[in-house]
Parts: C-alpha cells; structure tokens; sequence
C-alpha cells in the first residue's frame, strides 16, 4: 500500500521535488503517531472543561505544562547526547524561547480561553482551520505551491466549519 504514484514538483530552486502520500510501510509510524495526537487533543480539551469553571486559562495552561515537561524531557534524554550545545547560538535560543512563549504557551491559554468562552466541541471545529493557516504560511513565507488537493482541502475544512457552526444541536 505505497500510495498513488509519484508525481513530480518543482521547488523554488526549480528543482524537481517528488511528492507521495502513503498510509502505511515507512509512514505507518508517523501517521499513528499523528492519529494519536488528535486522540489525546480531543481528549485533552474535553477533559479540561470542567477545570476551567475553576481555573482560568492561563493557570490550566501553566499546570499542564508543568506536568508535561518532565514526561517531554524523559522522551527527549536519549538525544541530548547527539546535540552540540556549545554550536547553538544565541538567535537559536531566542528562536526556541520565542516559540516555547508564543507557539506553545500562548497558543495554549488561547485554546483554553475558547474552551472556556465557546466549549469543547465548537473550539474543536475551529482548530480545524490549522491546517489551512499552515498552508498560507507556507505560501507566504516559504514560496509553495498550492496544488488542487490544498485547494480541494481547504474548501472541505472550511464547508464543514459552516455545517457546524449554522447546525443547531438536537436534544433527545
């Protein structure tokens, strides 16, 4: 199961680029990976619902982070020995803090200020559009193309997004 044949892209350097799209093999890892995620995301923001009549979005965010970093530096202790810190330069650091803050931190207190303000399930259909801000990004910044299935994806993230925002929920 390798996926429809590969086609072939041109970068910016105007370089072909081979592109796939594969469910299993190599990928098989990578994808339950991603899968589990979007589990544990789901899960994460449903559960913290009920924390957030208590707390406010910034205190649930640091504790869970708090929490959460001694188990990221379990999974990260067996790779420090292959990283040259003293090649790291200080704009790196910067880079990483800037991202930890903003990417990760803010980012966070946001989602749980939305799970607060709107609930779980509404933030859940919003975070879909994830996807296609990524994309923007990478057109904007980085120069990538956007091919029909981009095109045929976002219009999907975004008709879906309009179903369940315009559908009333039905009590039984």
């Amino acid at each position: 199961m390798g996926g429809p044949p590969r086609r072939s892209r041109r970068n910016r350097g105007g370089r072909a680029r081979r592109t796939e799209v594969a469910l299993g093999g190599e990928t098989l890892t990578g994808n339950a990976v991603v899968l589990l995620a979007v589990i544990l995301l789901g899960a994460y923001t449903a559960l913290n619902r009920p924390a957030l009549d208590r707390v406010s979005p910034l205190a649930l965010t640091f504790f869970g982070l708090l929490v959460a970093l001694p188990l990221l530096h379990a999974l990260a202790v067996p790779y420090y020995g292959n990283v040259d810190w003293k090649a790291i330069e200080l704009p790196v650091w910067g880079a990483v803090v800037f991202t930890g803050a903003l990417g990760t931190g803010l980012a966070i207190v946001w989602w749980n200020a939305s799970v607060r303000a709107v609930g779980p399930s509404t933030t859940g259909v919003y975070g879909n559009i994830v996807p296609i801000v990524a994309l923007g990004s990478g057109v904007l910044l980085l120069g990538e193309p956007i091919g029909t299935a981009q095109v045929l994806g976002t219009v999907l993230i975004i008709g879906g997004v309009l179903v369940v925002r315009r559908s009333k929920p039905v009590m039984a």
